[in-house]
């Protein structure tokens, strides 16, 4: 049996799996609240990711899907101020045949790739407060989640693990998200074809 490479061909592969693959839905706050970041890969499969929440969900069923692959990505959670209170952003780091490249949901339907280990400049662009890397265990059974990586039960126990974001910040940003869901805004990024944006250092 031969071993697969891990190419950047095939990395991108894998983001256009994730994109094409996972559904997105609109959730009300109490589905918002009890799913953040909290599900299974195949609960995500199954039931979808809400378009205004979907960078733990996203960003959770790419690792899975490395890691079934044979990739031995990093996590990389970006701690910053983008709602005037601390909230979070998640990346992951890949290395392939071709170094090290850093995977970014900007996005429900856009994904931007580039070259190197994450940089908050060219991911997502926000104010950072810490950045915090953890190396994904090669055994992530079936009934792991996206805070599970982070050592935590769910969202309400991530001070536990971050330095700044607090689950009274994350409770004030689903209900904010709550009061911005729009069906309307859920067709037109329904009708969205899914991109990778391959960019450069400057």
């Amino acid at each position: 049996m031969h071993r697969q490479v891990k190419t950047l061909k095939s990395l991108e592969a894998e983001v256009r799996w994730v994109q094409e693959n996972v559904k997105l839905v609109r959730q009300n706050l109490e589905e918002i609240q009890k799913y953040f970041g909290g599900r299974t890969y195949d609960e995500i499969l199954r039931r979808g990711t809400n378009y205004l929440t979907f960078c733990p969900d996203l960003t959770f069923c790419l690792i899975k899907r490395l890691r079934l692959n044979g990739f031995n990505p990093t996590l990389v959670v970006q701690e910053h101020g983008f709602f005037k209170i601390p909230a979070f952003h998640a990346a992951i780091e890949v290395p392939t045949s071709e170094g090290i490249y850093t995977v970014n949901f900007t996005g429900t339907r856009t994904a931007q790739i580039y070259k190197g280990k994450f940089n908050d400049k060219l991911s997502f662009r926000l104010p950072t407060l810490a950045v915090t890397k953890i190396k994904v265990t090669p055994k992530l059974g079936k009934s792991r989640t996206f805070f599970n990586i982070l050592g935590l039960g769910s969202w309400r126990e991530i001070d536990k693990r971050l330095k700044f974001v607090k689950p009274e910040h994350l409770e004030r940003i689903s209900k904010a998200l709550d009061r911005k869901s729009d069906p309307r805004k859920l067709e037109e990024k329904l009708t969205k074809k899914p991109e990778i944006k391959r960019l450069r250092m400057r």
